[in-house]
């Protein structure tokens, strides 16, 4: 079945979007930032942000690597990996908007930095860590 998204953008050349929920904070945050879509083409590399349908809802996730023919794809504050087949990613973030005058481009030094930070050096594990021990403590009190 085609995706009705995937007609859009391919037909437009892209899509800009406000992402929802928390999965991809802190790098992607709700209301602050929107993120420009382009058509996914070609191969995908490891740690481009991409668009796909899952369970009827479109989701921005990262690609933290590959298996038999399939991208494994994380929320940048998750620890579930999903496998995705290719036909399945509608598009790749090309930029990030933040508060409507900022642009990051993910090919800037600042998006490559922000990736080698957070999966290279491992500050995903501790912001996970820190995020969860602060829920704890806010329910305590």
């Amino acid at each position: 079945m085609i995706d009705k998204m995937k007609v859009i953008l391919n037909s437009c050349g892209e899509l800009l979007i406000s992402p929802k929920g928390k999965s991809m904070r802190p790098y992607l945050k709700e209301k602050r930032d929107k993120v420009r879509v382009i058509p996914a083409e070609g191969e995908l590399s490891k740690y481009d942000i991409v668009l796909y349908k899952s369970n009827g809802l479109y989701i921005l996730h990262r690609i933290i690597g590959k298996d038999k023919g399939c991208y494994l794809i994380c929320g940048d504050n998750n620890y579930i990996v999903e496998k995705i087949p290719k036909e399945d990613i509608i598009g790749v973030v090309a930029e990030i908007i933040r508060r409507d005058r900022i642009h990051i481009s993910m090919t800037s030094v600042s998006a490559e930095a922000w990736v080698k930070i957070w999966y290279i050096w491992n500050l995903k594990k501790e912001w996970i860590k820190l995020s969860n021990l602060m829920k704890r403590l806010l329910r305590k009190i």
